[in-house]
């Protein structure tokens, strides 16, 4: 498969080559059940005349005037502190807390660089903190779209501001706005480029040099929140690398800015101290602990994103199997933090970024262990690290705490697509082992990855592309390996795909000018159910904009045409929206 647009392998184009007979399968999924693609001209249709109003509608400036009621802000920016920012440390919390104090009962005296801060901080947990079902426009819920204009008014009011003159709250603000834009899918095809542009930033403003070096006289605070600042820079970047496929601007990049200490906010106070504070052991949980213990692997992970993403140099077996042994060794350093009830989720979120790279270092040979028993071992350990990233994806999301799964949804559909994979590979070599003795195990780990996924599909619209893929390889790997199952999971799992669907349509929010349909038009011609398919029990999905669809047998030309979709990119074939990467 050819690579997309821009150069960059998408996770599709990373697997489906390999995936044999799959791109066939679908296309005769979407010839039994053409509900799947029926609905798509209506939803791009929608999309375009949204595209069209925002450009009607003049770009709000006054930040202040965007900020919701009291009582909303309240409860996100309590959100905020109790998710993201227990892991990534971008706000002082008492600093903040003690000029939120008076945000409300005095107006008047609102620095525009904390009204900036406050609404990049609920631009991150916007998404996260309402209850479905919500309203839609088009693909993406109304949240999303709030965050998309909250986002760009903050960075209008960032471009015209002095970077000579940026303080502590600018550097802030750039790091809450590249993480609103990561949670939220915002332009995700320019995600990677801007979290590239944010370590530019603080390059161009001397982040990446210890502040120990500065000429000019920095207080304590100043200098370990320059610490923790270029930290969480590095930290997004490589994540927006791995996830692209591209190695991280920081491999072989010089600095020598000191990791962050392991301390409390407290610990550090916005005041002349002239000593830095003693650190606590690193088995003591601090409000820190996260980003201080990913520092310390950091060099590891960027040297393997960097070694995965070298074309011109695959990895050999055996530096494969170092750098998993290097992972590993990292993995039995993580603090177990016992007793700390607000450890559980960030000491889980430290074992996925490290576990992620061994589903990405092993899988490439767990796939040839059906026909070359030396990766046997690469299999196992591929299946054992892929189970366990989605069952701590899941165990967050169960445990209520959405808005830190948000940004890492592609964790999960990477390692639900490889678990299928191995067993699909295998029983291509006659080897039906695998699958029999990982059965119940394979099923329950698709299942929690599809729910993860679909979460993130209903709260930003993003994900209804690897929704399909995964569905579609299950349902082949099924079709091969147990044939008399094939029709009910493939079924339950086309219902599933529409019940989305339908659930964005009949919750779509009507533009100011659109035109209310008259029974007119649905006298002209009947409009089907998107939903219909030779198959029975499948459920009938009305769309609300009265898309009309031929009966079968008819002379109507249909919507779509096989031989164009054998023209389109796997991330196509099965998604509604262009945030489906």
């Amino acid at each position: 498969m050819p690579p997309n647009h821009d150069g960059v392998p998408t996770m599709a184009e990373m697997f489906f080559p390999e995936f044999p007979g799959l791109r066939s399968f679908m296309q005769a999924t979407f010839k039994q059940y053409p509900g799947l693609m029926q609905g798509r001209p209506e939803m791009k249709a929608i999309r375009e005349r949204w595209k069209k109003q925002r450009l009607l509608t003049s770009p709000q400036e006054n930040l202040e005037s965007l900020l919701p009621p009291r009582e909303t802000v309240d409860h996100m920016v309590r959100h905020y502190f109790d998710t993201l920012e227990t892991t990534h440390r971008i706000l002082h919390i008492p600093s903040f807390w003690d000029e939120y104090a008076n945000f409300w009962s005095e107006p008047s005296r609102r620095r525009p660089e904390f009204i900036a801060t406050v609404l990049a901080v609920l631009s991150t947990v916007i998404t996260a903190t309402f209850d479905l079902p919500t309203t839609y426009r088009a693909d993406r819920t109304i949240q999303v779209e709030t965050a998309q204009e909250w986002v760009e008014a903050i960075e209008r009011w960032l471009s015209m501001q002095s970077r000579k003159h940026a303080d502590v709250s600018h550097f802030q603000v750039r790091c809450l706005v590249m993480q609103a834009r990561c949670v939220n899918s915002i332009k995700w095809k320019e995600i990677w480029g801007n979290s590239r542009n944010l370590v530019t930033f603080g390059l161009s403003t001397g982040l990446h040099r210890d502040p120990s070096w500065l000429v000019k006289e920095t207080t304590i605070f100043d200098q370990e929140m320059r610490r923790r600042l270029w930290a969480t820079m590095l930290e997004i970047e490589l994540q927006c690398s791995i996830y692209r496929g591209m190695p991280s601007s920081s491999h072989g990049l010089f600095t020598d800015t000191s990791p962050p200490l392991n301390v409390n906010d407290e610990d550090i106070d916005n005041t002349a101290r002239k000593a830095p504070p003693t650190p606590w052991p690193v088995q003591e949980y601090t409000s820190t602990s996260y980003l201080y213990v990913s520092a310390k692997s950091l060099p590891l992970r960027v040297e393997i994103n960097s070694a995965l993403n070298n074309a011109a140099e695959p990895l050999a077996y055996e530096e494969a199997l170092s750098y998993a042994e290097k992972v590993v060794s990292e993995l039995e350093k993580i603090p177990s933090w016992t007793g700390r009830e607000d450890a559980v989720i960030p000491r889980m979120l430290l074992d996925i970024q490290l576990r992620q790279f061994l589903v990405l270092l092993h899988e490439p040979f767990a796939r040839k262990a059906g026909s070359d028993s030396r990766y046997t071992y690469s299999r196992t350990a591929c299946f054992d690290a892929a189970a366990s990233v989605i069952d701590q994806h899941h165990k967050i999301l169960s445990m209520g705490n959405k808005t830190v799964l948000l940004p890492l949804w592609n964790d999960t559909a990477r390692a639900g697509i490889s678990i299928i994979h191995n067993a699909f590979m295998s029983s291509l070599s006659q080897d039906y082992r695998f699958f029999q003795n990982h059965r119940v195990a394979i099923a329950e780990l698709v299942e929690k990855a599809i729910v993860v996924i679909e979460e993130k599909a209903l709260r930003t619209g993003a994900g209804f592309g690897h929704m399909g893929h995964i569905s579609a390889a299950y349902d082949l790997l099924i079709a091969k390996v147990l044939p008399e199952d094939k029709e009910k999971v493939m079924k339950h799992n086309v219902e599933r795909m529409l019940r989305l669907f339908r659930i964005m349509m009949t919750n779509q929010e009507r533009l100011p000018d659109m035109p209310v349909e008259t029974a007119q038009t649905s006298a002209q011609q009947p409009v089907l159910p998107i939903g219909y398919t030779t198959a029975p029990g499948m459920p009938n999905i009305q769309i609300p904009y009265g898309i009309q669809m031929a009966h079968p047998g008819s002379e109507q030309p249909p919507i779509i045409t096989f031989p164009e979709i054998q023209g389109w990119g796997l991330d196509e074939l099965w998604g509604f929206g262009p945030t489906d990467l």
